[in-house]
């Protein structure tokens, strides 16, 4: 309303400016000048539409009750809590592969050291990668625990934020942390990966034990074997040359 108001103001301000040739009014305004004038009325009217705040209302005091206010923080809570609960999840899904791949990579290591075992050259090759190998699984067992043990108090986390949230009348919410927590153990249980790899990295480390000591003992038996043809060529040598002196 103010604004058409103000436009017809706006109208009569200029009514009068109207210059008289033969007896009929003509108007001094092109019609660029209307343009502006239009294009003056649509930003004030832009201005008063900005200007129109939607008003924030007040909370209403009589609601804000002890009860209410608890089962909102323990609403809060059990979000936070969930939150934690998630990202410590992945992180420990995601330390247990990194975990497994470092142990079956060094098993792998292993097992084709037992292959070259007499090559001096590749042999010292393959030592080398193993030590840097058997450093990445203690680096990413070291990771795995650390975040172990952060799952277990995550754990307690969410019990007890659940248990605080059904308590405070928030029962929903209780619920949902609980499922939440049953749904994260059963998504760690399942992860397996880095079982399976310290299985076989035993079970290669036990053969590999077996075959360098059977490796060890025919070396052995080589280096006497050389040692012993070494001795007979030494004697023969000297029994062909003491009958070759009494025959002079």
């Amino acid at each position: 309303m103010a604004y058409f108001n103000w436009i017809s103001g706006f109208q009569k301000l200029f009514a009068s400016k109207f210059k008289f040739h033969g007896g009929r009014k003509i108007s001094i305004f092109t019609r660029r000048h209307k343009f502006c004038i239009v294009n003056v009325g649509a930003m004030a009217a832009a201005v008063a539409v900005v200007q129109e705040k939607p008003k924030l209302q007040m909370p209403d005091p009589s609601k804000l009750s002890t009860e209410y206010l608890i089962k909102s923080a323990s609403m809060a809570t059990v979000d936070s809590a969930s939150a934690l609960l998630t990202q410590t999840t992945v992180a420990f899904v995601q330390a247990e592969k990194e975990y497994a791949q470092a142990l079956f990579a060094l098993a792998v290591l292993i097992e084709y050291r037992l292959k070259i075992l007499g090559d001096e050259t590749e042999e010292s090759r393959i030592w080398s990668l193993i030590i840097e190998a058997r450093a990445l699984v203690s680096q990413a067992k070291l990771k795995k625990d650390n975040l172990e043990l952060l799952m277990s108090i995550v754990k307690n986390l969410m019990t007890s934020a659940a248990e605080a949230a059904y308590l405070s009348g928030a029962e929903y919410a209780g619920i949902s942390a609980g499922e939440r927590l049953h749904s994260a153990e059963r998504h760690v249980a399942a992860m397996s990966e880095s079982e399976a790899a310290r299985a076989k990295l035993q079970e290669i480390e036990v053969r590999s034990i077996d075959v360098e000591t059977k490796h060890a003992e025919n070396k052995e038996r080589q280096k006497k074997k050389k040692e012993n043809d070494s001795e007979h060529a030494g004697s023969d040598s000297k029994t062909v040359h003491s009958e070759s002196e009494k025959g002079t």
